[in-house]
């Protein structure tokens, strides 16, 4: 992913990098692979020749976990049994 445009390499064309088009969605790419795209927001979308389709309107993606920061001499009483 370059600036909301999928690329991959085409081994049959001589290892040239082919450009799937621009992702219609201001969302950052999570994750790619030959087609379907998963974007922060959630939602999916696939390329299917003529361009991006919405696939998933919305995945269960919230964001970051909330976790609490605690020191080394916390966990060690914690676990000091």
């Amino acid at each position: 992913m370059v600036n909301h445009h999928l690329y991959t390499v085409d081994q049959s064309l001589g290892y040239s990098l082919l450009d799937w088009g621009e992702i219609p969605s201001p969302a950052r790419a999570v994750a790619c692979g030959d087609g379907p795209v998963v974007l922060e927001d959630g939602t999916v979308y696939v390329h299917r020749g003529s361009g991006w389709e919405l696939e998933l309107s919305i995945l269960p993606i919230s964001g970051a976990t909330p976790a609490q920061s605690i020191s080394i001499g916390q966990l060690k009483a914690k676990y000091a049994k």
